[in-house]
Protein backbone atom coordinates (compact mmCIF):
# COMPACT_ATOMS: atom_id res chain seq x y z
CA UNK A 1 0.00 0.00 0.00
CA UNK A 2 1.32 3.83 -0.51
CA UNK A 3 0.42 6.64 1.50
CA UNK A 4 0.16 10.72 0.65
CA UNK A 5 1.25 13.14 2.41
CA UNK A 6 0.93 16.69 2.74
CA UNK A 7 -0.46 19.86 4.43
CA UNK A 8 -3.69 22.21 3.61
CA UNK A 9 -2.85 26.14 4.45
CA UNK A 10 -4.65 29.48 4.05
CA UNK A 11 -2.96 30.77 0.61
CA UNK A 12 -3.71 35.19 1.76
CA UNK A 13 -1.42 34.15 5.24
CA UNK A 14 -0.42 30.47 5.03
CA UNK A 15 -1.54 29.28 7.96
CA UNK A 16 -2.75 26.19 8.75
CA UNK A 17 -5.97 24.80 8.35
CA UNK A 18 -7.72 22.39 10.84
CA UNK A 19 -10.42 20.04 10.14
CA UNK A 20 -9.90 20.68 6.43
CA UNK A 21 -11.15 17.80 3.93
CA UNK A 22 -8.58 16.45 2.17
CA UNK A 23 -10.28 13.92 -1.05
CA UNK A 24 -8.27 11.80 -3.27
CA UNK A 25 -9.76 10.01 -6.10
CA UNK A 26 -8.57 7.82 -8.97
CA UNK A 27 -10.60 6.93 -12.24
CA UNK A 28 -9.33 3.10 -11.39
CA UNK A 29 -10.83 3.04 -8.14
CA UNK A 30 -14.24 3.53 -7.74
CA UNK A 31 -13.94 4.69 -3.87
CA UNK A 32 -13.43 7.97 -2.58
CA UNK A 33 -10.12 7.68 -0.11
CA UNK A 34 -10.29 11.18 2.55
CA UNK A 35 -9.14 12.32 5.93
CA UNK A 36 -9.26 15.49 7.62
CA UNK A 37 -5.94 17.56 8.74
CA UNK A 38 -4.60 17.58 12.31
CA UNK A 39 -4.66 21.11 14.03
CA UNK A 40 -1.20 22.02 12.28
CA UNK A 41 -3.00 21.67 8.91
CA UNK A 42 -1.22 17.97 7.92
CA UNK A 43 -3.24 15.12 6.04
CA UNK A 44 -2.11 11.59 5.43
CA UNK A 45 -4.11 9.25 3.12
CA UNK A 46 -3.09 5.49 3.66
CA UNK A 47 -3.56 2.38 2.39
CA UNK A 48 -3.66 3.76 -1.19
CA UNK A 49 -3.63 1.44 -4.18
CA UNK A 50 -0.97 2.08 -7.14
CA UNK A 51 -2.58 4.56 -9.56
CA UNK A 52 -2.70 8.07 -10.34
CA UNK A 53 -4.67 10.32 -8.01
CA UNK A 54 -6.20 13.39 -7.82
CA UNK A 55 -6.54 15.38 -4.71
CA UNK A 56 -8.15 18.22 -3.40
CA UNK A 57 -9.31 20.15 -0.44
CA UNK A 58 -11.95 22.14 0.89
CA UNK A 59 -12.69 23.64 4.27
CA UNK A 60 -15.79 26.37 4.70
CA UNK A 61 -14.99 29.92 3.69
CA UNK A 62 -12.60 29.02 1.62
CA UNK A 63 -12.40 27.78 -2.00
CA UNK A 64 -11.81 24.41 -2.85
CA UNK A 65 -8.80 23.72 -4.53
CA UNK A 66 -6.91 20.65 -6.45
CA UNK A 67 -3.57 19.87 -6.04
CA UNK A 68 -1.51 21.46 -9.35
CA UNK A 69 -3.89 24.50 -9.13
CA UNK A 70 -2.29 28.11 -8.93
CA UNK A 71 -5.98 29.86 -10.00
CA UNK A 72 -9.62 28.52 -8.91
CA UNK A 73 -10.32 27.60 -12.49
CA UNK A 74 -7.05 25.71 -13.61
CA UNK A 75 -7.16 22.32 -13.83
CA UNK A 76 -5.14 20.21 -10.95
CA UNK A 77 -2.22 17.77 -11.55
CA UNK A 78 -2.65 14.06 -11.20
CA UNK A 79 -0.27 12.10 -9.00
CA UNK A 80 1.13 9.32 -10.09
CA UNK A 81 1.96 6.61 -7.17
CA UNK A 82 3.55 3.17 -7.04
CA UNK A 83 2.95 0.33 -4.78
CA UNK A 84 4.73 1.26 -1.32
CA UNK A 85 5.38 4.64 -2.19
CA UNK A 86 5.28 7.26 0.00
CA UNK A 87 4.65 10.97 -1.31
CA UNK A 88 5.39 13.72 1.07
CA UNK A 89 4.99 17.41 0.40
CA UNK A 90 1.78 16.77 -1.83
CA UNK A 91 0.36 20.89 -0.05
CA UNK A 92 -2.45 22.48 -0.58
CA UNK A 93 -3.74 26.34 -0.36
CA UNK A 94 -6.77 26.88 -0.23
CA UNK A 95 -8.01 30.75 -0.73
CA UNK A 96 -10.64 32.17 1.12
CA UNK A 97 -13.98 31.90 -0.80
CA UNK A 98 -16.03 35.54 -1.48
CA UNK A 99 -20.01 36.04 -1.49
CA UNK A 100 -21.32 38.72 -3.59
CA UNK A 101 -24.78 39.83 -2.28
CA UNK A 102 -27.25 42.45 -4.18
CA UNK A 103 -30.86 42.73 -5.79
CA UNK A 104 -31.49 43.46 -9.26
CA UNK A 105 -33.60 45.99 -9.89
CA UNK A 106 -35.63 47.54 -13.17
CA UNK A 107 -35.53 50.65 -14.67
CA UNK A 108 -38.43 52.00 -12.05
CA UNK A 109 -36.21 50.77 -9.25
CA UNK A 110 -38.42 47.77 -8.76
CA UNK A 111 -36.95 44.27 -8.12
CA UNK A 112 -36.27 41.88 -10.86
CA UNK A 113 -38.18 38.89 -9.91
CA UNK A 114 -35.90 35.29 -11.45
CA UNK A 115 -33.45 37.54 -12.76
CA UNK A 116 -30.73 35.38 -14.49
CA UNK A 117 -27.20 36.41 -13.15
CA UNK A 118 -23.74 34.72 -14.86
CA UNK A 119 -20.47 35.37 -13.41
CA UNK A 120 -17.56 36.62 -15.63
CA UNK A 121 -14.16 33.98 -15.05
CA UNK A 122 -11.99 36.73 -15.94
CA UNK A 123 -11.62 39.49 -13.60
CA UNK A 124 -10.44 43.05 -14.92
CA UNK A 125 -7.44 43.31 -13.54
CA UNK A 126 -6.42 39.58 -15.48
CA UNK A 127 -6.93 41.77 -19.02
Amino acid sequence: TARLRGRVVAADTGQPLRHAMVRATAPEIRELISTLTDANGNYELKDLAAGRYNVSASKGAYASMSYGQTRANDPGRAIELGDNQTLEKIDLRLPRGAVIVGTIVDEFGDPVPDALVNRRLNSLAEK
